[in-house]
């Protein structure tokens, strides 16, 4: 060890500890499925890519349900430096079926951005969502917020007030869920 930076951790054993290659072997075989589904996905639903804001990475896709649909707008992950709305392009699918229009955003990432300026940007997402949502069919008073992994972050971020102007409580009272397993169960408040 060089040195501890953090309790007994050198950087190098840091960084691997938070390398998600290094515990989830099939990775990028899971990514490259998850890819190939969400291409499939957006060939079949054809999502509108909408602007929310000016900058280059400041666009969302929009999967409609149809009119008056509930709105879930979702905050893809990636370690805040990596992936983008099209990686969660496979989601689209389950939740258009259930009739819910899916919103997802991209934002940018590091090292281009910085944290605060991420969460600014999802909570700009989230208040164009809720003031737009009646030109794409969804019910701006039905709308909810996820993330998965860094995504889930900064929806928490922002469904708790601290995303700055245009946060989650301005843009709509909403419902937040959690899971502590995928795919099993969650819990809403």
């Amino acid at each position: 060890m060089s040195g501890a930076v953090f309790l007994h951790h050198d950087q190098d054993s840091l960084d691997r500890a938070y390398d998600q290659r290094v515990w989830a072997r099939d990775m990028d075989a899971v990514m490259a499925r998850l890819a190939a589904r969400g291409e499939e996905a957006r060939a079949r639903l054809g999502p509108q890519t909408r602007r929310y804001g000016p900058g280059a990475d400041e666009v969302l896709d929009v999967f409609a349900a149809g009119p008056g649909a509930p709105v879930h707008v979702h905050v893809h992950g990636g370690a805040w430096r990596a992936l983008g709305r099209g990686d969660a392009s496979f989601l689209a699918p389950a939740f258009v079926k259930a009739g819910v229009t899916l919103v997802v955003p991209d934002f940018t990432n590091l090292p281009l951005g910085r944290m605060p300026g991420m969460a600014a940007q999802v909570a700009a997402a989230v208040a164009w969502t809720a003031q737009h949502a009646a030109e794409f069919g969804g019910d701006p008073d039905r709308l909810t917020l996820s993330g998965h992994s860094s995504g889930a972050h900064l929806a928490a971020v922002v469904a708790t007030g601290a995303g700055g102007p245009g946060r989650f409580r301005q843009a709509r009272s909403g419902r937040c869920c959690w899971s502590a397993a995928p795919m099993t169960s969650s819990r809403c408040c």
